[in-house]
């Protein structure tokens, strides 16, 4: 019967996105959630959508994503590269064995930097062929050479359409082994959700998310130091987009925690969003401070049923910046739970001043006024600066440091250095769909760490709003959700058990199908379909 897929492929930069927020960016918000895939599921359908997650990979097949980016000569990708979180590499693919159509398009930082195409009637290549083809193109040359001897010029053009069509075919693995190391088609543990569009399938990613195009340094080398200010059009855009997630329907997410089907984990995922969308909306939209904080717990306690459930990816970045539901509700129960929670974290990786494992650590060592510690970490990773991402975050080991010697005015002087145009526009890929362009989330943590050890400092600017610092509590906190009363079941009917999950959801990428170039199996299949071998 062979393989029918096409859609587009990635690693997941957004953490604590879910395949919800993900779709109805692609989208738009006309879509249902199917609990079981229907008779006439069809992602070659435009309104079908499968979408499979293998660790961090995730993969988006249907809803008429991939051919566009296959075909067109000038494709339009900015919105929907913002869309899946601004990815390093984003690749579209295609195999469709019945129909004898294959073809993929690298993207790079939202750009086409290649593209394959075969079809029954054409070859369409864009963009210089990658390393990884040279191999391939070799092998089948060499049949295409083999056939030049062939008396019967008929039986000979249709074997040399066979070849081409058989190296497309095989270049569309490889470019996927290559870039995100795993197959959609071979993915055969990876989690998977269904959707179907209730209209007419039209992509319409949020264009607020995507990023306006960066403008070029001074030419004296010289950085504004003034704080940023809000754009009230991307703002109003902003809010907009938090009223629309505030009120998508949740029903479908709680019946499958209350019946143990689907994927109760990725739903506990689903409303914790849905929580922190509702929590934006009310501060502002309505300024309302009470609501804000009740959402922020309930997203908060939600985060923390969904990392008992397990079993835990250690993510350090994401769960650092996720204590912004914790610290914003102020409920200080919480706030020592996620300090002391350390399951997130690769605890070697932490005490290694190159990996961003041990900025992102930093605020757990702060949070529990570990303050020796914390002196002896920021002194550490200041007498050998790291190279690469890490180095970036040195004003926030400055914050730290600040932080574990008590001078509150440092520590506002290095917070109103992070809410600069500069620094904020160095972060923005930390940001949310749900607090871009509205809030830097990275001074936001700092300065309520501050408060919560009795330091008020004060940051000039819109991007951390002054009336959520202090440190008061609400007068009672409800959860919201029954089921959050409830003892966990860590391995719902139907799904296998945890200890085997964890090796499958925690696979590295070592563990997924080798490659160093064509495979011996691969390249005598290849040689088989190019008649190379009898």
């Amino acid at each position: 019967m062979g393989t029918a897929q096409g859609g587009i492929i990635f690693a997941m930069a957004e953490p604590d996105c879910s395949t919800w927020d993900l779709v109805a960016d692609l989208f738009g918000p006309d879509f249902v959630a199917l609990e079981q895939r229907p008779r006439d599921f069809d992602t070659r359908h435009p309104g079908d959508i499968l979408v499979q997650r293998m660790g961090d990979v995730w993969a988006i097949l249907g809803g008429g994503l991939d051919w566009p980016l296959l075909s067109e000569s000038e494709p339009e990708t900015g919105a929907i590269w913002a869309a899946l979180r601004r990815p390093q590499h984003f690749l579209a693919f295609c195999r469709y064995d019945s129909g004898g159509s294959y073809g993929f398009a690298l993207f790079e930082q939202g750009r086409r930097v290649r593209t394959l195409l075969h079809t029954p009637d054409s070859l369409t290549e864009i963009g210089d062929p990658l390393p990884f083809e040279q191999p391939w193109r070799e092998e089948a040359e060499s049949a295409l050479a083999a056939l030049e001897t062939e008396e019967d010029k008929e039986e000979a053009a249709g074997d040399a359409l066979a070849i081409q069509q058989n190296l497309a075919c095989a270049l569309v693995r490889e470019a996927l082994l290559e870039y995100v190391e795993c197959c959609p088609w071979e993915m055969n543990s990876a989690e998977f959700s269904l959707f179907r569009l209730t209209v007419p399938a039209v992509q319409r990613p949020a264009s607020a998310r995507a990023a306006p195009t960066p403008r070029a340094p001074k030419s004296d080398g010289t950085r504004s130091r003034k704080p940023a200010r809000w754009d009230p059009d991307a703002v109003a855009k902003r809010v907009a987009h938090l009223r629309g997630h505030s009120e998508v329907t949740i029903d479908t997410a709680l019946r499958n925690i209350d019946r143990h089907i689907g994927d109760p984990r990725a739903c506990v995922m689903q409303l914790a969003r849905n929580a922190e969308a509702r929590a934006m909306y009310s501060w502002f939209a309505d300024r309302d401070l009470a609501s804000f904080r009740h959402g922020c717990h309930v997203a908060a306690k939600l985060d923390q049923r969904f990392h008992l459930m397990g079993p835990e990816q250690q993510d350090p970045v994401g769960s650092m910046l996720r204590l912004r539901h914790p610290l914003l509700s102020n409920n200080a129960e919480l706030i020592r739970w996620f300090a002391t929670y350390d399951d997130l974290y690769d605890l070697k990786r932490v005490e290694d001043p190159k990996t961003l494992d041990f900025w992102a650590y930093q605020a757990l060592v702060a949070l529990r006024g570990d303050w020796d510690r914390l002196h002896e970490r920021c002194r550490c990773i200041a007498a050998a600066p790291p190279p690469g991402a890490p180095q970036k975050f040195m004003t926030d080991h400055l914050f730290y440091a600040a932080l574990a010697a008590g001078d509150v005015g440092r520590m506002t002087e290095i917070l109103n250095l992070l809410v600069t145009a500069h620094e904020l526009n160095r972060r923005k890929n930390f940001e949310t769909g749900y607090t871009e362009e509205l809030i830097s989330t990275m001074p936001v943590i700092y300065a309520k760490i501050a408060w919560y050890h009795g330091h008020e400092v004060r940051v000039d600017s819109p991007y951390v709003p002054v009336e959520w610092l202090p440190m008061t509590p609400l007068p009672a906190y409800e959860d919201r959700y029954d089921f959050l009363a409830k003892p966990i079941n860590r391995s719902p009917p139907g799904k296998v058990p945890l200890e085997e999950r964890q090796n499958v959801v925690a696979a590295k990428p070592a563990e997924m199908p080798a490659r160093t170039g064509p495979s011996p199996s691969w390249l005598d299949s290849l040689r088989r379909l190019f008649r190379m071998v009898p």
